[in-house]
């Protein structure tokens, strides 16, 4: 299979959020899968990543590059350039907390990550939730018309007690 070339994101989910394992794409945007067992949620993953791969190859398509995410291709080292008031900032708070720079900032990023995750989960969940509500609103919403209103002749009309000829105008409502 040519999926297995894709390096995957395998991470258990909380109880929260339904328990089981996430398995996602890094190469390609928007690729992930929920499963029972880590080997379940890598297998459906790659299932998947091989089928939007034979997809983009019928339309004629560039497929995406595999990464390469191994520890040996990273050093734990990059520059960054960032503004002088920023810089002048980060120093100011690393000597307040009596940390060097560097640690403050790779304390920043890893809050960063970790918050930018916890996002991402709440949309999802958001998402789905959002989903369920609406469908559930609308089959509660299309229940409701229908127990006050009647099907004649494939019209839905409401019934006789609220109809126009049975409101009082003295009495200001429906009789």
């Amino acid at each position: 299979m040519r999926s297995e070339k894709y390096p995957l994101l395998v991470f258990p989910l909380s109880d929260e959020d339904g328990g089981g394992f996430f398995a996602e794409s890094l190469d390609i945007p928007g690729v992930g899968v929920d499963a029972e067992t880590p080997q379940e949620a890598i297998s459906d993953c790659l299932q998947v990543i091989e089928d939007i791969l034979s997809w983009r190859q019928e339309k004629g398509l560039s497929l995406p590059s595999p990464g390469n995410y191994s520890t040996e291709a990273y050093s734990g080292r990059f520059v960054l350039r960032i503004p002088k008031s920023l810089h002048r900032r980060l120093s100011l708070k690393a000597k307040q907390e009596g940390v060097s720079l560097n640690h403050l900032c790779a304390t920043y990023l890893v809050e960063g990550m970790v918050r930018d995750q916890q996002d991402q989960k709440e949309m999802v969940l958001s998402s789905s939730f959002e989903t369920t509500a609406h469908s559930l609103s609308t089959k509660l919403l299309l229940s409701y018309v229908k127990s006050i209103t009647t099907h004649k002749r494939g019209l839905w009309t409401l019934p006789p007690t609220f109809e126009d000829d049975d409101f009082d105008s003295e009495k200001g409502g429906y009789h």
